[in-house]
């Protein structure tokens, strides 16, 4: 294989791969060496044979090297099971984002490594989890907020609330609250729940119709206006000095009962 067919097969492999987005860091990295001859002779063959999975339609871009030579040995050797090391409907990108039916759950820097497994594994069982629950599946629900999930029945009246994964804030007098989705705040005054929009208006360091501060940072997202309100992170049960999201479902959902907040709080918007 001369330069010139090195050079078109890498071109067709990067247009039947999305223009090369499909591929995975070290696939990208074997294309280059294959057109700047850095290749050994069983690693152009490797080339040849990704050339092949591509045009065959059973291209898989969580293959490792060493599936692809195993195939390379054994010409009649199974294609690798769909799905990240095995994991039906998990998949990765280029630059290591994980997604589960194409939707954007977490990152590793080294997907396709052996190691990596086990992570991919507890991640696919997360997000089955999530699904079974009729819980929406993304980055928050599946990593940083899984806790809220884990211990879950699906008949949890707070469902709604928690798949949004929401702030949630206790107020230094022991009986206000508040909860802050978005662009939405919730305020708990001791009896009643009111929502607050916050509306951007010229001045970009100047938010309109919010209760407890009209000046402060957009990049705060109103984290310094709730504090200076005299409002500190909910206390669910989770350990000293970390947030919400290392509470447990049990923590939350007391929290929740706690300000009787209404189950359809979110509705309210």
């Amino acid at each position: 294989m001369d330069i010139k067919q090195r050079t078109e097969t890498a071109c067709t492999i990067l247009r039947a791969t999305n223009d090369g987005d499909d591929l995975v860091s070290w696939q990208l990295s074997f294309l280059q060496d294959a057109v700047n001859c850095h290749l050994t002779d069983e690693g152009y063959e490797l080339f040849e044979l990704l050339s092949q999975v591509v045009r065959e339609g059973t291209y898989r871009r969580y293959q490792s090297p060493t599936q692809l030579i195993e195939r390379l040995h054994d010409p009649d050797a199974p294609p690798p099971a769909p799905g990240l090391h095995g994991v039906e409907h998990l998949d990765c990108d280029s630059q290591g984002y994980i997604y589960w039916k194409g939707i954007q759950v977490e990152h590793y820097n080294r997907p396709t490594h052996p190691e990596m497994a086990p992570n991919a594994k507890k991640l696919g069982a997360r997000c089955m989890h999530l699904e079974s629950l009729g819980v929406p599946v993304n980055g928050s629900t599946a990593c940083w907020f899984f806790s809220w999930f884990e211990g879950m029945p699906s008949t949890e009246t707070y469902k709604e609330i928690m798949s949004h994964c929401p702030n949630l804030y206790d107020h230094k007098d022991g009986t206000q609250a508040a909860i802050v989705l978005r662009d939405v705040a919730f305020h708990y005054d001791g009896e009643h729940w009111t929502s607050h929009q916050r509306i951007l208006s010229d001045d970009p360091f100047h938010y309109d119709e919010w209760d407890w501060r009209n000046h402060y940072p957009e990049s705060n997202d109103g984290v310094q206006c709730l504090e200076d309100g005299g409002f500190l992170w909910a206390d669910c049960g989770q350990p000293e000095h970390c947030g919400v999201c290392y509470a447990d479902y049990a923590g939350v959902v007391a929290w929740l009962i706690k300000y009787r907040t209404p189950t359809d709080l979110v509705c309210r918007q």
